[in-house]
Formats: structure tokens, C-alpha cells, sequence
């Protein structure tokens, strides 16, 4: 569930060296809510984020991986996915994240194209709060 864990401290170390020597791109200054490299793999190394990427993981594995055994049964797990995100998001992120941004800028699309005709609507409404910024991809697939 956590690998890459390893991989994330080395680049993480990447960017500090980066940083120190004043190369453009690689600083570890960030306005609150900026998507930098930096904030990114803070999060992705963050302890309080381990949640989220078992998240992301159970995704893959419990939802993607098993679409061609049983949609059905993969759908319900990934909605389920996503109720636990919006709860992570509302309980325990005190601030914009990088991850959640890169993750549903990277999903958006596909999230709404595999719960078009879902039977819970509900769904929509977690991912529209999890991603305000595509609701509007959320709110056609949800009519459909």
C-alpha cells in the first residue's frame, strides 16, 4: 500500500539539493495552495497523508483492477473509496493539498465516466466536494 516510499524521501532529498543551490523550479517556498514540486512530495512523505495513499492504492487494486471481474462490485468499492476520501479530507487536511489536486486533476474524467448510471448519487456530491474545481464534469455525468 506504501510503496514508493522510498522513492518519494530520495526525491524529496532531490529537491532540497535543488533548492539549495538556486536552481529555478525547485524552491521549497510555496504559497498555501500552490502545486509545486516541493509541496507535492511533503505530502506524498507526510505521515498524516498515508491514509490518502492507501486510498489511492485500494483505487487500483479494489476498484480498477477489478472492473473485469465484477463492475458492479468495483464500483461500490470505489464509491466507498471516495466516501472515505471526502471524509479524510474533511477530518483530518487542514489546508489545500497538492496530492488530492494531482490525484483528481488526474481522474476527474475517468471518476465521472465510470459512475454515469450509478445508482447512489451521493457519490457525485463527495466528488464535487473532493474536487470543486471539475464539478461541472461531476454534475453532467451524474444526469446521465
Amino acid at each position: 500500500e506504501l510503496d514508493g516510499t522510498k522513492v518519494y524521501d530520495l526525491s524529496k532529498q532531490i529537491i532540497l539539493l535543488g533548492a539549495n543551490r538556486g536552481v529555478d523550479g525547485w524552491s521549497t517556498y510555496a504559497v498555501p495552495g500552490e502545486f509545486t514540486r516541493h509541496t507535492l512530495v511533503t505530502e506524498l512523505t507526510d505521515l498524516r497523508y498515508n491514509d490518502f495513499r492507501k486510498m489511492i492504492f485500494a483505487y487500483y487494486v479494489d476498484g480498477l483492477d477489478m472492473m473485469a471481474a465484477d463492475r458492479a462490485k468495483a464500483l461500490d468499492n470505489i464509491a466507498r473509496i471516495i466516501d472515505r476520501m471526502a471524509e479524510f479530507k474533511e477530518k483530518k487536511m487542514v489546508g489545500p493539498s497538492s496530492l488530492l489536486q494531482a490525484f483528481f486533476d488526474a481522474k476527474s474524467r475517468e471518476l465521472a465516466g465510470l459512475f454515469e448510471g450509478y445508482s447512489n448519487k451521493k457519490v457525485f456530491d463527495w466528488l464535487v466536494y473532493l474536487d470543486p474545481t471539475n464539478s461541472m464534469i461531476y454534475q453532467e455525468s451524474s444526469r446521465k
